[in-house]
């Protein structure tokens, strides 16, 4: 290339280690660990004396395949970060790296990031505060034989049948089993019951529940499991 030019490395805020977080360990502030084996202490105690040597708060700098179950410990959360306030704003490797990402010419991540990012700025629009990358002017997709699959996993929404039939349960039985919960329509009804007194009126109200509402629910349910 002619011109000189910085990169970073993206990855997701998890990847990073939470020196509060730490911290909290430190002091006894977190959930008892006597669940944790042997084998995973070891890890914890590993991560710690890591956390006083790395500069990059990386959990892909470790020597050793961190489970999830330790790691989690440590992991930077979006729930529980509160810049403003955190004694180790200055020092933080999530802000860090969010910082370089600001300044470099060229940015990599993988594709999961990159529609992570998109789908932020589809419910926020495309210039907001909230964008896992800042503003960009060109895309380059590499290895992308998978990406339909990457995308339509982010901007989409997939059910099983016993999901959607609990869901549809709920709003009104389409199913025979054990439960006896009643449908939102069927207390619906029972209120209506309960609460008018006119007949002519009562009726008018189940038959519009029935014919509108039951009916086109039990349709739905119908022709949507034909799919599933």
């Amino acid at each position: 290339m002619e011109h000189d030019f910085t990169y970073a490395l993206l990855k997701g805020r998890g990847n990073y280690a939470c020196l509060k977080k730490n911290d909290q360990l430190n002091h006894g502030e977190l959930v008892d660990l006597s669940d944790l084996s042997e084998g995973q202490k070891g890890q914890m105690n590993s991560v710690i004396k890591w956390l006083d040597l790395t500069e990059v708060g990386d959990k892909a700098e470790l020597p050793f395949d961190v489970e999830n179950a330790v790691w989690e410990y440590f992991a930077s959360e979006a729930d529980l970060c509160t810049p403003a306030k955190c004694p180790h704003r200055e020092a933080c490797f999530f802000l860090k790296a969010r910082e370089e990402k600001m300044k470099a010419d060229v940015l990599i991540s993988n594709h999961h990031l990159y529609f992570a990012d998109l789908a932020i700025r589809k419910e926020a629009g495309f210039e907001n505060d909230f964008s896992i990358f800042p503003n960009y002017d060109m895309v380059v997709f590499d290895e992308a034989h998978n990406i339909e699959k990457v995308a339509r996993d982010y901007f989409s929404y997939e059910v099983s049948k016993y999901a959607f039939t609990k869901a549809m349960n709920n709003i009104h039985r389409v199913s025979r089993g054990s439960s006896k919960k009643l449908g939102s329509l069927q207390i619906l009804k029972n209120f209506l019951k309960n609460s008018i007194k006119n007949d002519k009126l009562l009726k008018e109200y189940n038959k519009r529940i029935d014919e509108e509402l039951i009916l086109k629910h039990n349709l739905l349910y119908e022709r949507t499991m034909d799919y599933l």
